[in-house]
């Protein structure tokens, strides 16, 4: 059996998109019990990968 060292993995959370079902909300910053669905998602992934980038449609520029 061969082994996969985790420090070799990254992974992708694709947060964005169109949400027409959920009254067009962000959905990556719509929460369940105080978190965001990002911050859930990326507290399970990040247990199982030392890298994790976000691709997000969120500009977190500050407007001036």
């Amino acid at each position: 059996m061969t082994t996969i060292n985790k420090n070799n993995i990254l992974g992708v959370i694709l947060a964005g998109g169109l949400s027409k079902r959920m009254g067009k909300i962000n959905k990556s910053l719509a929460k369940i019990n105080d978190k965001t669905l990002l911050e859930i998602s990326y507290n399970l992934v990040r247990k199982q990968l030392n890298h994790v980038i976000i691709n997000s449609n969120i500009n977190l520029k500050k407007k001036n």
